[in-house]
């Protein structure tokens, strides 16, 4: 809640200022003036900030070291050492979306206070007013419920048809769960493939197609019959190229996501929407490529991802900051800090959102054409998570998430409000290794799958680290505590480096090894001393790796992709554990992105793209589906809702 001036306080202030003396020019300095840093921890490690003060206020505040998300943390750093400033005051809202960087934050420039022989507790409530208005009631032709990849894409895409657009986002940065993603699109890319070598073991993966039956697929057995004849006509060529296509992208989607709960029901992908996707996710890519967004070459096999098809952006905040620019530059407003609150129909149409702005101002937004629920999943509430679970023994209550706290089902709460149908809800997915000291993939994430290496507190591999999430997830949490380790050399934390969307000082890497996130080891023996493990075990698993790895084949977890061997130290490890990462369930959708209802037919006036749906990805995401989908799904949501 913000803090106002009371007409009471008022009072009070024209009083004081009248007192004899109340500004005298012998009055005691409020502060001894000069440069003062403080240290405070923040979400990922140590933030350190630099105040400046005059006699009388807090003249600036630079942050001279972090190590907080890029694209969140760093943003929130900025804005609230500016608010801070403005109001000479800690009351001042914590950035909603970065708390633990807002408390760090509020830390450090409190222990500044006090070494400036100021008083930190009369700074922290000194009053302010910002000046929100008594309400807020606006009109476009689009509301988009969230600033994801989805919600800003469809507000890009409702913009380019000429409509007027809001985005609406709970947070007061732009992004949503996206920019904790490792934000890897799968598209099926020809140009890249035929710049690309084709490996064994993938040779062995496309003859396996050939021995599926197209009665024994349902919906997709035309794209298994084109994909059958694709592979034949590839194979008879000879050629070494990477060979992809839209047809094994969607037969992948079957055999990567079809699963069995735990009450026997089987459930799978909706070809409609997995076929859709797939065919337009390139295209989705390149209309973003446009407008200037920049994808670093080459491809790799996301975790999870079955397939190298993966495409990363140059830069997560850069990619934002193209989409925010462009859509501003179309007349589409985005307001942050307005939490979307209920859904407004009217003739049974939607027609607006009834929200709240910066925790307390009442809004409305009505929308002459359409609203899209594009606010992301339910990974951050693990208790809807568990009420719905049909998936994981012992239930998801007590379980650890990476998303970011406001990913709560909101939007999938307000649709059912409205009459919506929802599918998939009892399927959550677990990243299989998230650092259990930062819930982050890094550092040395991103490598790929044909890089990983998992190793158990026995010193031994587990898993195929090829397999799907919900494979290797499962398998780690049957190892001792739930928790492995993360292998690799520094070949690959070079790789990593190299693909990654924001470099890692060494600076930081110092962090993570001082927070026992990292550890980097010399030989074998001293890896197995971190482990905890029998160094001959050890130095079999790692013999055999390489082994393995160089004939594209192992015999122990059936892996045959691979990319590198661990031959090069030092030697990096990193602890780690499952984690809920993604929700499969949400609202029902077709190919427009219209919200279907309990009675089978489509809400008027709603759409929806992105986590917050259900039935693209059934009961297990593909990694670096989602980031396809919500792009490619919400261009095409707001160019309906446009409509």
């Amino acid at each position: 809640m913000k803090r106002r001036l009371t007409t009471l306080a008022l009072i009070v202030v024209f009083v004081i200022t009248m007192l004899p003396g109340a500004f005298a020019d012998d009055a005691a300095p409020k502060y001894n003036a000069g440069t003062y840093t403080a240290t405070a921890v923040g979400r990922n490690a140590n933030i350190t900030l630099e105040c400046v003060f005059s006699d009388d206020a807090l003249e600036s505040i630079t942050c001279i070291d972090s190590q907080e998300t890029d694209g969140v943390g760093d943003l929130a750093i900025g804005m609230l050492t500016s608010s801070i400033v403005e109001y000479q005051s800690l009351g001042v809202d914590s950035v909603t979306g970065a708390s633990l960087t807002s408390f760090a934050i509020k830390q450090a420039v409190a222990d500044c206070v006090e070494q400036a022989g100021g008083d930190a507790e009369e700074f922290r409530n000194a009053p302010f007013d910002e000046g929100n208005p008594e309400s807020i009631e606006e009109t476009y032709d689009v509301v988009v419920i969230g600033s994801g990849a989805a919600g800003m894409s469809a507000g890009l895409a409702a913009s380019q048809q000429g409509a007027s657009v809001v985005v609406l986002e709970t947070n007061d940065i732009i992004g949503g769960n996206t920019l904790v993603s490792g934000m890897g699109w799968n598209a099926v890319d020809p140009e890249e493939d035929a710049a690309a070598s084709v490996q064994p073991g993938q040779v062995d993966t496309l003859k396996e197609f050939l021995e599926m039956d197209e009665a024994d697929v349902g919906d997709f057995a035309p794209a298994l019959a084109t994909l059958k004849t694709q592979i034949k006509e590839y194979l008879d060529s000879g050629s070494e190229a990477l060979f992809d296509s839209v047809e094994l992208h969607i037969m992948q989607f079957y055999t990567g996501c079809l699963r069995t709960g735990l009450d026997g029901t089987e459930v799978w992908p909706n070809y409609e929407l997995d076929k859709f996707f797939c065919e337009h996710s390139l295209e989705a890519l390149e209309w973003l490529e446009g407008m200037g967004v920049e994808f670093k070459p080459g491809l790799k096999t996301i975790v999870g991802g079955l397939w190298p098809r993966g495409h990363n952006f140059e830069s997560k905040t850069g990619a934002f900051e193209v989409m925010r620019t462009r859509l501003e530059e179309n007349g589409g407003v985005i307001r942050t800090g307005t939490h979307a609150d209920e859904l407004i129909v009217e003739d049974g149409r939607v027609v607006g959102v009834k929200a709240t702005y910066d925790k307390e101002v009442p809004a409305v937004y009505h929308a002459n054409k359409g609203v899209v629920i594009a606010s992301g999943g339910f990974g951050g509430n693990t208790k809807m998570a568990d009420e719905y679970n049909n998936y994981w023994e012992g239930g998801l209550l007590n379980a650890r998430s990476d998303q970011i706290a406001s990913t709560q089902g909101d939007g999938i709460i307000m649709a059912i409000a409205v009459g919506a149908d929802v599918e998939g809800m009892g399927y959550t997915q677990l990243y299989p290794a998230v650092n259990i000291k930062t819930l982050e993939v890094g550092p040395g994430g991103g490598r790929g799958a044909d890089m990983n290496c998992y190793i158990n507190k026995n010193g031994e591999r587990f898993v195929n680290e090829y397999a799907t999430r919900d494979v290797m997830s499962k398998a780690a949490l049957n190892q001792p505590d739930g928790i492995f380790y993360d292998v690799f050399d520094q070949d690959q934390m070079d790789y990593s480096f190299s693909i990654k969307y924001e470099a890692t000082t060494e600076a930081g890497i110092e962090v993570y090894k001082a927070k026992g996130a990292l550890f980097q080891v010399d030989t074998i023996e001293e890896m197995a001393e971190v482990i905890g493990c029998d160094v001959e075990t050890l130095q079999a698993t790692i013999d055999a790796y390489n082994e393995a790895s160089r004939n594209s084949n192992d015999p122990l977890t059936g892996r045959k992709n691979f990319s590198d061997t661990l031959d090069n130290p030092p030697y990096y490890l990193k602890p780690v554990s499952p984690v809920i990462h993604n929700t499969m369930g949400g609202l029902k959708i077709n190919t427009d992105n219209a919200v279907i209802s309990t009675d089978g037919t489509p809400i008027p006036g709603l759409f929806a793209a992105g986590e917050v749906t259900g039935g693209i990805h059934a009961g297990n995401r593909l990694g670096g589906n989602a980031i396809g989908d919500a792009f490619t799904m919400g261009r095409n949501a707001g160019t309906n809702a446009a409509k």
